[in-house]
């Protein structure tokens, strides 16, 4: 570009998701459906938090291709629908309530459809779609529900990804529920099949949790410790200072706030180094 004089700033018109476009015209006129649906599906994805009502439109032309075709990736497809009904915000909150019913209707009729072919993968699926539908209308125990079923699922399929996913979302859920016991069971479950530190991260920081909101002072410092040395091992600063702001409030709560500053202080040292700015923040207040 340079010999020629021509900018490279651009060098498809329209940018990026005319070229996406574009590319799935090709692969659809070239009866490629699979690469069609695939493309379709990460346009669906990238504009989602940006312009989810274009991501909707993609999504959709993604899912009626995929059953059109018989597709396995209806469930992906599915989902990105769910997600950019979802994410379309308006200042009436009443259209934002039929956003979140369009999805459910969406949601639920993906799944019969899996239920009825024998599908439980895209069933699975479907119930993690719903997970953020319910989450989306304020009603955690039908989320926690369908989370659940969509876990004994995975399980079933022995679908180790979905089922760390979703046992990650779940206990969440459990703690927004106020069901500790539930959510220390599932944090446990997690630990036990982690196989990265954002996964045991998960696990710990839900078992500290739940141990902080019954008084275990000691053995909630225990599971940040834990994941403390996690953090170090692995070499990432940012989550260690995330971590060791976390000891910083146990040193707080348990009441011996000099320490809790000196630990806060060291939180905040390594978040600057991070670049993390949020989380440095936080350290500072």
């Amino acid at each position: 570009c340079g010999a020629t004089g021509v900018a490279a700033a651009d060098p498809w018109p329209g940018g990026w998701a005319a070229a996406a476009e574009e590319a799935a015209g090709v692969f659809g006129r070239a009866k490629l459906q699979a690469l069609e649906v695939y493309e379709r599906i990460c346009i669906a994805r990238w504009l989602t938090v940006e312009q989810p009502r274009k991501a909707l439109r993609a999504a959709e032309k993604a899912l009626e291709l995929c059953r059109e075709v018989g597709s396995v990736h209806e469930p992906a497809a599915l989902a990105a629908v769910v997600q950019a009904h979802l994410a379309i915000k308006d200042i009436s909150t009443a259209w934002m309530r039929r956003e979140a019913d369009e999805a459910m209707r969406k949601a639920k009729q993906g799944l019969s459809r899996f239920r009825a072919a024998g599908d439980a993968f895209g069933e699975g699926q479907a119930l993690a779609a719903l997970v953020s539908v319910h989450v989306a209308r304020g009603d955690v125990p039908e989320a926690v529900k369908a989370a659940d079923a969509a876990l004994g699922l995975f399980e079933g399929l022995g679908d180790a990804a979905s089922e760390s996913a979703m046992l990650q979302l779940l206990s969440g859920l459990c703690l927004k529920a106020g069901q500790h016991d539930k959510a220390s069971k599932v944090a446990r479950r997690l630990l036990a099949l982690s196989s990265s530190l954002h996964e045991k991260a998960v696990a710990l920081e839900t078992i500290h949790e739940v141990r902080l909101h019954g008084g275990k002072i000691r053995e909630a410092r225990e599971a940040v410790e834990e994941l403390l040395a996690a953090c170090e091992e692995e070499g990432d600063r940012r989550r260690e200072g995330v971590t060791r702001l976390l000891l910083a409030n146990i040193q707080y709560t348990a009441g011996v706030p000099s320490e809790a500053i000196e630990c806060a202080r060291e939180a905040q040292s390594i978040l600057y180094d991070a670049g993390a700015r949020k989380e440095e923040a936080q350290a500072l207040r």
